[in-house]
């Protein structure tokens, strides 16, 4: 046997051995890159050019998914929760699930779609303000998400037109829109009885103190499918009339049953 040291081929061996060691880690990093992608989030937004109509607007993250944001509201308690990456009103969303028994939900109030990447029911989705509807249907894409329908119009007792206030002075209001005669943008509004005819498992409404104007329109679905209710403003009396009563609280909301 030869004990010589072959130094060429000791540092042909080395050259390889490297060679592989560098190809691993690469491997490695590219294996973390696409997790991080798939099950991490952001929390700083990449901000993006503004689409026709709106005034700009940005894209965030949070563990459910991205959003869209106009950024004229980016100051409001929404958008200021999902840009540090944090998920809004994370006891209402558990509350909708917890609550979920098949069918569909029904959420007014849709905003931007702040609800809409974590959760994974079919739902019908309203959102009367153009800006913030546009900005929805942008956070539908971003998530590709097929179970969301959305609807640019109001909700209301009967179907008519409104006018919905969306400015106090030069400050836009984006979710907090509210319905006032002296509105800036005129709306369609809809009854959710002349607009849904299916089983429903969950309403909630943030609609700014129309709640129960909504639910008057409302009454065919409440006694049919005697969905969930989860409100910020309420009569109780009323829905005790309908045998809903109060069970609880998620955040800010109260939840009927």
């Amino acid at each position: 046997m030869f004990w010589g040291a072959p130094t060429k081929n000791v540092e042909t061996s080395r050259f390889f051995a490297t060679t592989l060691a560098v190809k691993k880690i690469k491997m490695v990093n590219i294996m973390l890159a696409r997790l991080k992608k798939k099950y991490f989030y952001r929390t700083k937004p990449r901000f993006k050019k503004p689409p026709n109509n709106t005034t700009g607007y940005l894209i965030a993250y949070n563990k459910y998914g991205a959003y869209c944001i106009p950024t004229n509201v980016i100051k409001r308690n929404s958008p200021q929760t999902i840009l540090s990456g944090k998920v809004y009103e994370q006891e209402t969303i558990d509350a909708i699930k917890n609550y979920y028994k098949g069918g569909a939900i029904i959420h007014a109030g849709a905003f931007y779609g702040d609800f809409f990447p974590a959760l994974p029911y079919k739902v019908y989705a309203f959102e009367p303000n153009q800006e913030s509807f546009l900005a929805a249907q942008i956070t539908i894409k971003l998530n590709k998400l097929d179970n969301i329908i959305l609807y640019n119009y109001a909700l209301g007792k009967t179907n008519s037109q409104m006018k919905l206030k969306t400015k106090d002075g030069n400050k836009n209001l984006g979710g907090a829109s509210y319905l006032s005669e002296n509105g800036d943008q005129l709306v369609d509004v809809k009854s959710l009885d002349e607009v849904i005819d299916e089983e429903i498992s969950v309403i909630h409404l943030d609609t700014e103190r129309t709640e129960m104007d909504v639910l008057k329109g409302a009454e065919r679905i409440l006694k049919k499918y005697k969905p969930v209710l989860i409100v910020e403003s309420y009569d109780e009396a009323y829905l005790q009339s309908l045998n809903y009563e109060y069970i609880g609280d998620a955040g800010l909301n109260k939840i009927f049953k």
